[in-house]
């Protein structure tokens, strides 16, 4: 059985802390980790680590830009975030419940965890869910990495990338996709990227109105029975949700919408490798319980009858 879009991320966060213990056991000075807001990437909350001898410190940091925001006044900053260790009631109840201290205003003027070198699986796991859990990053590729110590050759595979605009984004994907397909994928008549991956084609196309890609697929063509195509795709919709398949005329399509403000190539290609497992997997069968045809299966048939 092909690997569902949860598992995907879920092996993403698992690899994130693995290289994390690496990096940390080796670590000099301090590495930032921030969690980008909106558009400024290096602005958002952020969890600064430091080593000191055996102990790994992890502290959290309000987001860079409230400093200057709240320069020489106690007034909070921007989205809940108020002066040094002061962080918005949600984030708050989630370090709590996953076991960082509190601020003393003291030794520890922000909230703070620790763990001995020798444990730093375990500190890793709880920055990974703080991570996910109090800051609400769905994918660690999401994250930068904002500074770190001397000679650190930095451990993020990647920065998410701005696009300013819709032409920059399809140099993104272009760019995204060489690397695993070839410098031959190349938008199609339609403005759309065509990756070939088995029995099922996949298109990527950049939509005009907002920065997003829209991945879709010709399931199934040619369906002959419409009224078991139907309840297929309902069966399909209810145990796939992250992924809308719909009859139009004689195909079955399956799409998927990725949000690319800011652009990440890692987890576009995530997305596409999943879709081609899942795709692939249940098209051949899907084709024959609706009486169709495989996407190369019915271009043969036609390129045949085309009396050209």
């Amino acid at each position: 059985m092909s690997p569902s879009f949860d598992d995907v991320v879920e092996r993403s966060w698992q690899q994130f802390e693995r290289d994390l213990g690496a990096r940390l056991a080796h670590l000099e000075g301090e590495l930032a980790v921030v969690c980008p807001a909106g558009l400024d990437q290096d602005t958002g909350p952020r969890v600064v680590l430091s080593r000191l001898g055996e102990l790994v410190m992890a502290e959290v940091r309000e987001p860079e830009r409230s400093r200057s925001e709240t320069s020489g006044s106690a007034t909070s900053g921007p989205e809940g975030w108020g002066p040094a260790g002061r962080v918005p009631a949600d984030v708050e109840r989630g370090l709590v419940s996953l076991g960082w201290e509190a601020p003393d205003h003291l030794a520890h003027p922000a909230w703070w965890c620790g763990a001995l070198v020798d444990d730093l699986s375990a500190l890793c796991t709880v920055l990974a869910d703080t991570l996910r859990m109090a800051f609400g990053v769905v994918h660690p590729d999401f994250l930068v990495e904002a500074g770190s110590g001397p000679g650190d050759a930095g451990w993020l595979a990647e920065v998410a990338r701005e696009a300013g605009s819709r032409g920059e984004l399809l140099e993104l994907v272009a760019q995204a996709l060489a690397p695993s397909y070839g410098p031959e994928v190349r938008r199609d008549d339609e403005g759309d990227f065509p990756v070939f991956t088995g029995v099922v084609p996949i298109w990527i196309r950049v939509l005009e109105d907002r920065p997003t890609l829209r991945f879709f697929s010709h399931v199934v063509c040619e369906v002959s029975d419409t009224r078991r195509a139907r309840l297929e795709v309902e069966i399909l919709n209810r145990r796939t949700p992250m992924l809308k398949f719909q009859l139009a005329d004689d195909l079955v399509l399956a799409s998927y919408e990725l949000p690319a403000d800011p652009f990440v190539a890692h987890q576009v290609l995530g997305v596409l490798e999943s879709l081609s497992d899942s795709l692939n997997e249940l098209a051949v069968d899907l084709a024959d319980r609706v009486g169709g045809s495989l996407f190369f299966d019915a271009l043969e048939e036609s390129t045949d009858d085309d009396p050209g």
